[in-house]
């Protein structure tokens, strides 16, 4: 269960990367304020919502395995850093 659990937990956070990845060429976008359109104002914020729901889930995944181990009597040592898997 801990692998299925740390499986999605990477695919969750690699998802969260690809966003902030994907969100660096706005910065392009302040040279040029005038061709900013309403199509590129829509794509970044829903970027910005799924950045901050992946990251969300990526770090309650964190809490979720470390009590699950905790149930079953220590936390798991790996886990001990909040970037780890």
């Amino acid at each position: 269960m801990y692998l299925g659990l740390r499986v999605v937990r990477g695919i969750v956070g690699f998802i969260a990367l690809w966003q902030v990845l994907s969100l660096l060429p706005v910065i392009t976008w302040i040279a040029t304020p005038g061709s900013i359109t309403s199509t590129m104002v829509l794509v970044v914020s829903v970027k910005a919502i799924l950045l901050v729901l992946f990251a969300a889930t990526y770090f309650a995944m964190r809490d979720l395995i470390n009590k699950l181990h905790a149930k079953t009597g220590s936390r798991h040592p790996v886990l001990s850093s909040q970037w780890s898997l």
